[in-house]
């Protein structure tokens, strides 16, 4: 369901203002004095001019302030609110039309819905959203449309955002930074439910932290097609959760006593004991007799009891999460013999050949990695804060990193994430992330592709729930997506959204619709594609007629020097100002150059790398001195006129 007309009565600096979006059909739409009326759209760009899939762009091109995100807001806002009664949430009156569904707020009057009937729509009324369930319409059918939003920038913009929605995808880091913490076991599940109390919760900072390296991680593990789009990195550290960063390892929050909870609960407390168990009996055998620092120890740590450790520690947190949301039981000691390779039997013979061969995808994949001795210094117990030291001890052995490169790792890694999560309910005792430096603009650029690449799977995974609902047209909204990059990636950028997006959503129709405000995106966009957006004196949202013809394939020198994108051409307000300041001295032959001046103008010049500009400025000098020169020759003259005149009438005298 196409997206194809909005006007909005209010909403913050958008006031009284419509928008027409790039579609198929050739409606066109305009709302004034209370009639929606319906025009041919003589701007209609090429079908699948941008790719097969994708049926319809629109560019929305403005200063800083001018509302661009504001409009990008009100439709994310508008557009993804189905079934979960949250649209009271939502404000922002206006009329949105969806392929042949007219929404219109309740306050708003249309005089001609008789006429837009027998063009084939339907008018729905809302209240406070138009997807709201009150209205009626069939949301099955509305919850087809799936829409993701994507802005690379943390705005604080603290408003509804689109949290637990049928229907939208909110990958922006405004978003992720503020609820990643909730979407892993990063709060205590207490009694089954979510308990929202700040000392409950991981800080969500290093929660989307962790979560952002696993999206990149996901991306480069099983989109082969990355390898072409960015250089990636070949090694990937795994690490086992420690139980203060997971709280699915930190035991299981009831209130119920029957003999099953009680009996989950004693097997947290064993598989607890197990690991003070292992790491005091490790430490202490070996601990080193030799003088360090004080209030640390010294321990040699060798690879066996490292690699050992690992594999002990990964099943001993594995089956706390099992327990959690398996809500199993197991004989007494099978835990521990399982874990630590004695003889054991368990009378569900199918669950324990699945954790058999879990065994064996850790040991394979533990065995690959070389490890090695490691000598390290330990705070002492006495002086240790909090979880310092049972922190530094774990460190030793909690992790390892694998060459994915390596065809056979790489498939060990992959089939292990598959078979925890079916186990633990889609999630994992671990983390796996890769370790590399990249600049800030090949960051944004490996945050673009595996939030894609996340949004991808979450419609999947919203589908697989409700398969009536697939998703037959994806609507993206992408707000300054450009925003840190390097001028060449940016005049690459949009090239690279529409050929990725494109083969990731291979199967689904694509509506785009882009915020901007570089000149380098608008050079690859037709003028039909794009609408300019400008503010008045009050800060409201207007729109304007870009002064030139024509936009795609336009120099980006001139675009730049459109005084919609630079008010004061394309030099910079310091040097400007400097350039400014030389003209007004060498045009005002009034005031005589002192040396101080003379230097100032010939560095300007001799500096600057604009060649009219300096030819300019060159001849002004010239022109200057020149007259300088005729000044002084004059005043010579006339002195020496007066000096003459003087002693002749003093001669007169005598």
């Amino acid at each position: 369901m196409e997206l194809k007309y909005v006007w909005i009565k209010k909403y913050k600096n958008l006031e009284n203002i419509d928008f027409n979006f790039q579609h198929p059909s050739d409606d066109f739409f305009e709302y004034n004095d209370g009639f929606l009326n319906i025009k041919e759209n003589k701007l209609q760009s090429k079908k699948d001019f941008f790719g097969r899939n994708i049926k319809g762009l629109t560019t929305i091109v403005g200063k800083n302030g001018s509302g661009k995100t504001n409009l990008s807001e009100f439709l994310t806002y508008n557009l993804a609110h189905v079934g979960r009664g949250l649209s009271t949430f939502m404000k922002g009156e206006g009329i949105i039309v969806l392929k042949d569904k007219i929404f219109v707020q309740e306050d708003i009057n249309i005089e001609n819905t008789a006429t837009l009937n027998k063009e084939g729509y339907d008018i729905i009324k809302y209240k406070n959203a138009p997807l709201d369930k009150s209205s009626g319409v069939d949301w099955h059918l509305m919850e087809k449309n799936k829409f993701i939003y994507y802005c690379p920038i943390n705005s604080y913009r603290l408003g509804y955002s689109g949290r637990g929605l049928d229907n939208m995808i909110n990958i922006s880091s405004s978003y992720l930074i503020r609820y990643d913490v909730y979407d892993t076991l990063k709060s205590v599940l207490n009694n089954e439910t979510y308990s929202w109390q700040k000392k409950d919760s991981t800080d969500s900072l290093r929660a989307h932290f962790r979560n952002e390296k696993l999206r990149e991680s996901d991306l480069i593990l099983n989109y082969e097609p990355i390898k072409e789009l960015i250089k990636v990195p070949k090694l990937i550290r795994i690490s086992v959760d420690h139980h203060t960063e997971n709280n699915l390892l930190n035991g299981r929050h009831s209130r119920r006593e029957d003999k099953k909870t009680l009996q989950i609960g004693n097997h947290y407390q064993e598989l607890s004991q197990m690991n003070v168990g292992f790491e005091y009996y490790s430490l202490e055998r070996l601990k080193l007799d030799v003088e360090t620092r004080t209030g640390y120890e010294k321990y040699d740590i060798k690879a066996d009891d490292r690699k050992n450790a690992f594999k002990w520690n990964f099943l001993i947190q594995f089956f706390k999460g099992l327990l959690f949301f398996g809500n199993k039981t197991f004989p007494d000691g099978f835990l521990f013999n399982f874990i630590f390779d004695h003889e054991y039997d368990l009378e569900d013979k199918a669950l324990l050949s699945d954790l058999e061969k879990l065994k064996a995808q850790i040991k394979e994949l533990v065995d690959l990695n070389k490890w090695e001795d490691v000598k390290a210094e330990i705070i002492e117990q006495s002086l240790s804060p909090d979880n310092e030291r049972e922190l530094q001890i774990y460190s030793l052995y909690s992790n390892f990193e694998i060459d994915i490169e390596q065809k056979h790792a790489k498939e060990l890694l992959i089939n292990l994430i598959s078979t925890v999560k079916k186990f633990l309910n889609n999630q994992l005792n671990f983390h796996y992330e890769f370790f590399h430096q990249l600049s800030a603009g090949e960051q944004n650029l490996l945050n673009f592709y595996s939030r894609f690449y996340y949004a991808k799977n979450q419609v999947l995974e919203i589908e697989k729930d409700y398969p009536k609902n697939e998703a037959e047209r994806i609507v993206i909204f992408i707000d300054e997506g450009e925003v840190g990059y390097h001028p060449e990636w940016q005049r690459l950028y949009f090239n690279q959204v529409i050929n990725y997006l494109s083969e990731l959503f291979e199967n689904r129709e694509i509506q785009l619709i882009l915020t901007t405000h570089s000149p380098f995106v608008l050079s690859d966009i037709p003028k039909e594609n794009v609408i300019f957006l400008d503010k008045d004196t009050e800060g409201n949202a207007l729109k304007k007629n870009f002064e030139m013809e024509k936009t795609f394939g336009a120099n980006i020198y001139t675009l730049l020097s459109d005084s919609f994108f630079m008010k004061n051409g394309t030099i910079g307000e310091f040097a400007k100002e400097k350039i400014e300041r030389v003209i007004n001295k060498l045009d005002n032959v009034e005031v005589r150059l002192s040396d101080e001046d003379l230097i100032e103008i010939n560095y300007v010049i001799d500096t600057l790398g604009e060649p009219l500009i300096k030819m300019q400025l060159e001849s002004m000098r010239e022109q200057r001195l020149n007259l300088s020169e005729v000044s002084l020759m004059r005043k010579r003259i006339e002195d020496l006129e007066n000096q003459i005149n003087s002693q002749n009438d003093k001669n007169q005298n005598q």
